[in-house]
């Protein structure tokens, strides 16, 4: 099994990093890798240099971005690991 690790400059915008995200899964996809791990914190940045706390995160937006993962990692038959927070309830 190919294993990969992507280290990117996370910022505090979800969209953005996301796309990071999303253009590092396909070209390890195409280059045949099969695990591709990414930074914690890679979707929301990092408290407290990119955001104050976990408050001003958008937890919507944020689960919206959990399952265009998994629909981007199927369709290209990877798995991922991404560090990030989550909101418990």
């Amino acid at each position: 099994m190919k294993l990969g690790a992507y280290q990117f400059s996370v910022t505090k915008n979800i969209k953005y990093n996301f796309e990071t995200v999303k253009k590092a899964i396909i070209k390890a996809s195409h280059k045949g890798v099969r695990l591709l791990v990414f930074p914690e914190c890679a979707l929301t940045g990092y408290p407290p240099r990119d955001i104050k706390n976990s408050s001003v995160i958008n937890f919507q937006e944020l689960n919206s971005v959990y399952e265009q993962l998994q629909s981007l990692a199927d369709k290209n038959a990877i798995h991922i690991i991404i560090g990030t927070i989550i909101q418990e309830e």
